[in-house]
C-alpha cells in the first residue's frame, strides 16, 4: 500500500496509468485494481453513515 501512495505522489504530475503503476512497484493490475476498489467503497460508506 504505501510503495502504491508513493508512486502516486511522485506521478501526480503525469498521467496516471493502473498497468504503468503496477509495474512500477512490483504489483498486479488486478491487486492494484481491487485495492483502490476497495478504499472506495469504503470511503463510500463513512460518507453514507456520515450523511445518514
Amino acid at each position: 500500500m504505501e510503495k502504491m501512495m508513493w508512486w502516486i505522489e511522485k506521478h501526480l504530475d503525469y498521467e496516471i496509468r493502473l498497468g504503468k503503476m503496477a509495474a512500477d512497484v512490483h504489483l498486479s493490475k488486478s491487486y492494484v485494481s481491487a485495492f483502490f476498489i476497495k478504499r472506495q467503497v469504503a470511503a463510500l460508506r463513512i460518507t453514507s453513515q456520515l450523511e445518514g
